[in-house]
């Protein structure tokens, strides 16, 4: 388990949990000051979703 926040987090996004991996675990990786977040989505050809975090507000 780690101690601090994961600098950044990579995940394979599947189209049957697409809906609750970009809006449920956004903000629990955000709670968790997690820095980064990469949504790679296989069905749309390798692309990918990133997101920041800061203190308020992803981007």
């Amino acid at each position: 388990m780690l101690t601090v926040p994961a600098p950044i987090v990579v995940e394979i996004v599947s189209p049957s949990s697409a809906t609750q991996d970009y809006k449920g675990k956004l903000k629990e990786y955000e709670a968790l000051q997690v820095m980064e977040y990469w949504g790679v989505d296989p069905e749309g050809l390798g692309a990918a979703k990133i997101y920041w975090f800061s203190q308020t507000t992803h981007h």
